[in-house]
């Protein structure tokens, strides 16, 4: 998903170029707003994806350290 954001991003900005480029009327407001928007987009799968990683990880030292019952 971060990758997806990042690929609108630099869309949005190429075809911002391009219009600019050929005289045509970009609205400014628009790709400013599309881009944070991108942005925001992707700041969020980020912290999904480092909190997925989190919750993983202590999960598994939860299981390591389990201590074994001796009958007795």
């Amino acid at each position: 998903m971060i990758i997806l954001d990042a690929v609108t991003l630099i869309c949005i900005l190429i075809a911002g170029y391009i219009g600019i480029w050929f005289g045509k009327d970009v609205n400014t407001w628009l790709m400013v707003g599309c881009s944070a928007f991108s942005l925001e987009l992707g700041y969020t799968a980020w912290i999904k994806l480092t909190e997925a990683k989190a919750k993983n990880s202590d999960t598994k030292s939860a299981e390591t350290n389990t201590t074994k019952k001796v009958n007795g």
